[in-house]
């Protein structure tokens, strides 16, 4: 797989959230789902569900030789996702 790269931003939220890189690398290479988000440009992958019952997302960008985590978001509700693509902010793309 092509080189990841956090941002400082990424790093704090694994942090956080106990959450291992090994973690991003594979909703990466197996999301359930993957959306771009038409605002920002950024690519949304989400895994189907991981640990407890909480899903991983992860907001990132492809880049010449690598792929830039900008942020993961954990979380037991998919509401943000369904209120996302509804309003046509996040379109599918896989």
């Amino acid at each position: 797989m092509t080189e990841l790269e956090f941002s400082e931003h990424a790093k704090q939220k694994l942090e956080e959230r106990d959450i291992a890189p090994s973690e991003v690398s594979t909703v990466l290479k197996t999301p359930s789902a993957v959306f771009i988000d038409v605002e920002t440009g950024y690519f949304i992958a989400v895994d189907g569900v991981s640990r407890s019952n909480h899903h991983l997302i992860v907001v990132y960008v492809v880049q010449k030789d690598k792929v830039k985590i900008i942020t993961i978001i954990d979380t037991t509700k998919m509401e943000m996702v369904k209120r996302r693509v509804e309003k046509g902010r996040w379109v599918r793309v896989k």
